[in-house]
């Protein structure tokens, strides 16, 4: 009975030794595959009736540490923001450039100041007004493909959430069909290591772009959910769910015009804190909008501070016509409270007073402004109608139309107060941000904002000089030739501190233009640096954990050969213990015989 024992026991050793060199051979064969995990057999001793009887078999277990697993998931969350934010942020500093470069609208601006200054000092010249002209276009234009980018960006930002969903909602089918899969071979007694090794790769491809939690069930499924308890795979998938966004623009903004992401009636948008998708959504949502909301406000103040000299002045010649900026839905309503008289005046191509009148202080419609100039300026028409904005045009093609208002002057609807009539109109806009005007919401002006077309295209209505307040008389002269009050102003306004109220990123500031313009290139390349420091940290951070876990994981080669000559050894050890009772079995075959 002992013999036959021993012999049961010699071949447990080898069952056992070949499945460990099977399994030790498959660890060097996958050595190099990712998501691979380190198998290894669980041998525990077989007992028959209290003696000893060989070896049994145990699972086939994976070299893991569950609780690291855990670590390197959240890690991977996190680092996904980063490198979203990273490479968004990256850009961003690409396009606005740095202060000092030529090519920065800091630069810009200060190139425009000065172009301004020159024709200050010669205000007849007409290359002076042909450069300030085209250095306000180059503002212009770059602040219009800084938005436009923007925008690019945040259109981007949300291409790649779709695809994002599209890569999550892959892998949880794939966790469910595994799910059931483990389950099975389970219930069955076989082991499920490398269905866990696939189940584990997708759910480390969820982790990067969303924070999850898990859970593992006695069955062997795993239960994947957010962490507010929203199910994201168990025995079936649920499906993440949102229709991408067709445009972009300023105004388009997450719940008008950017859907959600949903699971059936669950919003996940703002539930998902960390992740790839977390830093496209706070690109999409918040950082670029950010940005937006300052170069807008550096738009609002070179339009609003520039326009508001610029209409207190006149062209030399005069303009033919002045077309308002400001619309009107009802121009019957009586809102614009004038606190000082206006005067509005008819010249000829040289300045000189053809007709003038002075408009008292008082309470106006539209309308009654309309009606006013009709009644008191001979030579002059003035139109407004719902939807449109006042205009004053000189009946006389040669000649010209010119106002100017009293000393501290205060014009107000109750919502928006400047200091000339003409301001509030916008009649003489030198920037003009179509069916924008001062006191409108400034969302995405940035995009708008150019030069107004007819001095473009006739630079000497350029305002340079103002009307002069006295000259009442028929025949006097009103616009002086070498007049420059105003473009000496304008050429001020650009060394001048001014109070800028926060927007995006910037705190309430006191600085120039171009200050301001060198503020939004600073934040932004602050933001680059915060966001690659942030980045890089937890790179490091991640490839530390990953060698840890491939510490416990990975496969050593050189540890795997070493198993597999103990493994030969003890299979040989087995083998020759058979062979020697083999022959015990021929000894006592013989004597019985």
């Amino acid at each position: 009975m002992s013999l036959t024992i021993s012999l049961m026991t010699a071949l447990s050793g080898l069952q056992l030794n070949q499945a460990a060199m099977t399994s030790t051979s498959n660890n060097v064969a996958n050595a190099n595959t990712p998501g691979y995990t380190r198998k290894s057999v669980e041998p525990t001793a077989r007992v028959v009736s209290g003696v000893g009887a060989g070896v049994q078999l145990g699972e086939l277990r994976r070299s893991v540490d569950e609780r690291l697993i855990r670590e390197i998931r959240e890690a991977n969350a996190m680092l996904g923001t980063y490198d979203i934010k990273g490479g968004y942020l990256d850009r961003v500093q690409n396009l606005f450039g740095k202060p000092a470069d030529n090519s920065s609208i800091a630069n810009r601006i200060d190139q425009l100041g000065a172009a301004v200054a020159g024709l200050s000092t010669t205000p007849e010249s007409a290359t002076e007004r042909i450069n300030m002209i085209n250095e306000a276009q180059k503002v212009a234009q770059q602040l219009n493909d800084m938005s436009e980018a923007i925008q690019e960006m945040r259109l981007d930002a949300d291409v790649e959430i779709s695809q994002a969903i599209g890569v999550i909602n892959e892998q949880l089918e794939a966790i469910a069909r595994l799910n059931g899969e483990i389950s099975q071979v389970k219930a069955m007694g076989q082991p499920a290591v490398e269905l866990e090794d696939q189940r584990d790769i997708a759910i480390d491809t969820i982790s990067q772009y969303m924070e999850i939690n898990y859970f593992q069930r006695s069955t062997g499924e795993i239960v994947v959910y957010t962490p507010e308890g929203t199910i994201l795979a168990d025995s079936v998938a649920q499906t993440l769910t949102r229709n991408p966004a067709a445009v972009m623009s300023p105004t388009v903004t997450y719940g008008a015009g950017i859907d959600g992401i949903n699971i059936g009636p669950i919003d996940l948008t703002n539930r998902i804190d960390e992740g790839r998708i977390a830093g496209l959504v706070a690109m999409r949502d918040t950082e670029l909008p950010e940005m937006q909301a300052e170069l807008d406000r550096l738009t609002e103040q070179l339009r609003d501070q520039l326009n508001a000299i610029h209409n207190q002045g006149s062209g030399h010649p005069a303009a033919n016509t002045l077309n308002g900026q400001r619309t009107f839905a009802d121009i019957t309503v009586d809102n614009i409270v004038v606190d000082e008289p206006v005067r509005f005046s008819v010249v000829d191509a040289d300045g000189v007073t053809v007709n003038t009148a002075l408009m008292p202080a008082d309470t106006y419609s539209a309308e009654e402004v309309q009606d006013w100039v009709n009644a008191n300026l001979p030579g002059a028409t003035a139109t407004v109608s719902n939807g449109n904005g006042l205009q004053i045009t000189a009946t006389n093609p040669d000649h010209g139309i010119a106002m100017v208002d009293s000393p501290n002057q205060s014009i107000t609807d109750g919502t928006v107060t400047v200091e000339s009539l003409s301001h509030y109109f916008g009649l003489n806009d030198f920037f003009v941000t179509p069916g924008n005007v001062t006191g409108d919401a400034t969302t995405g002006i940035s995009q708008m904002l150019e030069v107004r077309s007819d001095i473009v295209d006739e630079p000497h209505l350029i305002s340079r000089g103002r009307l002069d307040i006295n000259a009442t008389a028929v025949g006097d002269v009103a616009i002086a030739a070498g007049d420059n009050a105003i473009i000496t102003a304008l050429a001020e306004k650009f060394d001048e501190e001014l109070p800028i109220q926060a927007a995006g990123g910037l705190p309430l500031s006191r600085t120039t233009l171009a200050g301001y313009g060198a503020d939004i290139l600073a934040n932004a390349a602050m933001e680059a640096n915060s966001a690659t420091t942030q980045q890089s940290f937890q790179r490091t951070l991640n490839a530390e954990m990953e060698f840890r876990r491939s510490a416990v994981s990975g496969v050593n080669i050189d540890e795997e050969m070493a198993n597999l000559v103990l493994y030969q050894n003890a299979y040989s050890a087995s083998a020759r213990v058979i062979d020697v009772a083999r022959q015990m079995f021929d000894t006592l075959d013989g004597i019985v015989r």
